[in-house]
């Protein structure tokens, strides 16, 4: 006698073992078909009933793993996204190949970013960000479009305090000589200069 959880319609001996075993559907796996097959965890296993089959759906990763498990969390926040292009489950990818990252493979690892006009499910989406690191706070740029914030688009640089630029490497408005930007001499709050670095300062 097999036990199959309602995902098999046959039960064959297998002449090897000399054992029944269970003949899997709906994407699920084991001696029982008591688990979900590797790459189709978007929803938890449940058994199969006479009224639904409880399809173990493949995971969404953009083409870049394989492997994925169910988080419960992620499911609850609506993080994941399903291969209909709907937040639904809780599916997590692992090993996500060619620098990328996130929960769908959709974002992309520390130092390389996505631009705007590239899909996730592209060969090779990631691109090496290149901050200048004599004006940029670290070698690792905004990831996409998602993660931009106060007017930094994907591919920018987070830039020390005096820098500006999508790499960092030219100084903010009120600083100059570049690369070593350091304040100009005339205040804005003092004088009448638009541009604090064109001398002379003509006092307000």
């Amino acid at each position: 006698m097999c036990i199959c959880y309602g995902h098999a319609k046959a039960c064959p001996l297998n002449i090897i073992t000399k054992k029944l075993h269970c003949d899997c559907e709906d994407n699920t796996c084991g001696e029982s078909c008591d688990r979900c097959c590797p790459g189709y965890n978007q929803k938890p296993w449940m058994a199969g009933t006479f009224l639904t089959r409880h399809i173990c759906e493949k995971c969404n990763c953009h083409g870049k793993s394989e492997e994925c498990y169910y988080n419960q969390t992620v499911a609850d926040g609506k993080l994941s996204l399903n291969i209909n292009g709907v937040y639904e489950g809780g599916r997590v990818c692992v090993a996500c190949s060619d620098n990328t990252a996130g929960i769908n493979c959709q974002s992309c690892a520390a130092g390389y970013y996505r631009p705007r006009e590239v899909r996730p499910e592209h060969p090779r989406p990631c691109t090496h960000c290149d901050c200048d690191l004599r004006g940029s706070v670290s070698s690792v740029c905004v990831p996409d479009e998602s993660h931009g914030r106060a007017g930094l688009s994907a591919g920018w640089c987070h830039c020390k305090q005096g820098y500006t630029g999508q790499r960092c490497d030219t100084c903010a408005f009120g600083y100059a000589g570049f690369p070593e930007c350091r304040p100009c001499e005339c205040s804005t709050a003092g004088s009448t200069n638009l541009d604090p670095c064109q001398l002379p300062c003509v006092l307000s």
